[in-house]
């Protein structure tokens, strides 16, 4: 009797893409983390094939990763939706367009680049560049195949992979663009600068490139900094011993600058700028706005990047950032 075609020699289509199943004899991801990892590469990789090189005219690198031999409903919901971020990325309403690159040997002429069709305001969230994140362990990393796209974070000591549109962003020259997250599990660029139009990205020596920016990361918590004096005088924070101590009640500071307000607490004479709406009185103009706009207008000072939500401090509003935008999670238990 005729069975019909066997499961390792079957070819499911998904989409328009072709699903091609694994040798048999490849053994199972030993963990969820590397199941979702191998999953990762392997639907970028069929996605890559079908739509980015169909685009471009020519094969692009690939993570060599050997697919499944059955790929459950959840997993090709998986490769659907990666499959749109590249269909909207090389789509020709998008605002950008990813290029042949030619700029390192190494890739051998089969590099990719991102380029800016149009100019973009400091701030302008680039959807059509994302990408899928997933954490993986170093030992599923292979240099030179699987490791061209990974986010290390200094706080978690944990490394993520990042495949999609994003990939082909710089990650080699100094950067015009921020890492933003969607949501859990997938991120996209945000720009901290003006782009004008037309200006090349991933793999480009051009200025400015569009490329996520590496900032210098506080090592004690999720604080990131351009600067390494701004990174140094922030780390004082995490440091017990206090070098500045007020002679009049004792309490010890990490900065001069905060020893000295707060000595000018202590001398009535300088409250001079009065509270219109109470009795109190403060040293300075601006703590008596803040103080009347807070606590008696109880204005909203604060607004979220990511919706119109506006909160009357700014740990409010990164509390609120964490738990709704970005997923983020970094105290444990």
């Amino acid at each position: 009797m005729d069975q019909g075609p066997s499961t390792s020699s079957a070819v499911q289509h998904f989409g328009g893409v072709v699903v091609e199943p694994m040798n048999e004899s490849r053994p199972l991801p030993t963990s969820d983390m590397d199941h979702e990892a191998s999953l990762l590469c392997i639907v970028d990789d069929m996605c890559t094939r079908d739509i980015l090189d169909r685009h471009l005219g020519f094969v692009t690198h690939k993570t060599q990763e050997e697919t499944f031999a059955t790929f459950s409903k959840k997993d090709l919901n998986y490769l659907n939706q990666q499959k749109m971020m590249y269909i909207d990325a090389c789509a020709p309403s998008s605002c950008f367009t990813i290029e042949r690159c030619a700029m390192f040997e190494e890739d051998g002429d089969v590099g990719a680049k991102v380029i800016a069709a149009k100019a973009l305001k400091s701030g302008t969230v680039i959807n059509e560049v994302c990408g899928r994140l997933v954490t993986v362990r170093e030992s599923f990393l292979k240099p030179g195949r699987n490791d061209f796209s990974v986010v290390h974070s200094n706080y978690s000591k944990k490394s993520q992979l990042w495949l999609g549109p994003a990939t082909y962003a710089n990650h080699d020259c100094e950067s015009n663009c921020d890492i933003h997250y969607l949501r859990s599990g997938v991120a996209c660029l945000r720009t901290n600068r003006p782009i004008r139009g037309k200006l090349e990205g991933a793999y480009a020596n051009t200025e400015p490139p569009l490329v996520a920016k590496s900032f210098l990361q506080c090592a004690h918590c999720l604080a990131r900094f351009r600067f390494k004096s701004w990174l140094v005088r922030h780390l004082s924070r995490h440091v017990d011993i206090d070098n500045f101590s007020c002679g009049e009640c004792g309490e010890s500071f990490s900065r001069k600058s905060s020893l000295k307000r707060h000595a000018e607490g202590h001398d009535s004479l300088l409250k001079k700028f009065p509270c219109t709406l109470c009795p109190k009185f403060f040293t300075r103009k601006e703590d008596a706005a803040h103080h009347e706009k807070i606590v008696h207008l109880k204005l909203l000072t604060h607004k979220c990047i990511d919706c119109e939500m506006t909160f009357k401090s700014n740990k409010e509003m990164q509390y609120h950032h964490n738990r709704c935008h970005t997923g983020l999670k970094p105290f444990s238990c």
